[in-house]
């Protein structure tokens, strides 16, 4: 008979390995799937004059979300619910946000910034005309 919730957690693990291997390869599937299409998206948001820029940033802050990431684990020592809520509701508010981004499908990708002012070196071109 199991006396902690732990103990618990690890029959369940004995008698289910199949089930939890399932959910991680579903786990990861979907990471990599959200990750991707992140460097999609990023690319059709952004502007051409600063698409670079932009899918950097975006691949900068995923890279940094992956490196801080492990240092979320060893929060359980203060309460073993910690890890699973942040890594249970930062996905839930990312997805609630997202509902905010701007649909792409069938509009042109945007070649500027939108506030009518020339690139500086078309700015520069000018100058000498």
């Amino acid at each position: 008979m199991p006396k902690s919730p732990g103990e618990i957690w690890v029959l369940f693990a004995r008698e289910q390995a199949i089930v939890i291997t399932v959910l991680a390869v579903i786990g990861k599937f979907t990471s990599t799937a959200a990750f991707s299409t992140s460097y999609v998206y990023a690319a059709e948001v952004f502007p051409t004059i600063v698409r670079q820029t932009g899918v950097g940033l975006c691949s900068t802050m995923a890279r940094v979300a992956g490196i801080l990431a492990p240092l979320i684990i060893p929060l359980d020592k203060y309460h073993r619910a910690i890890p699973m809520a942040i890594f249970g509701s930062i996905p839930v508010v990312v997805a609630l946000l997202c509902i905010l981004l701007p649909e792409t499908r069938g509009i042109d990708l945007a070649d500027d910034t939108g506030d009518n002012q020339l690139p500086p070196e078309e700015q520069k071109n000018e100058e000498f005309y």
